[in-house]
């Protein structure tokens, strides 16, 4: 979930299942456990999401390989 705070965005990341978020929201330069982490990203929400959906696609894809 991603929400603009001001001039930062948040991004929110939950798994119910075998894919540890944390490790992805460390790469984003955030952090939490493996189940929910998040993130803080200096930006317009628009912005941040065309620059971090195809980090996270990406991310996601790794982890299916």
């Amino acid at each position: 979930m991603f929400r603009q705070i001001g001039d930062m965005v948040k991004i929110s990341l939950r798994s119910a299942g075998d894919i540890d978020v944390g490790i992805m929201a460390q790469a984003l330069g955030g952090g939490g456990h493996d189940h929910s982490a998040a993130t803080m990203i200096e930006g317009q929400l628009e912005e941040v999401i065309k620059e971090t959906i195809p980090k996270l696609q990406l991310m996601l894809a790794n982890h299916e390989s």
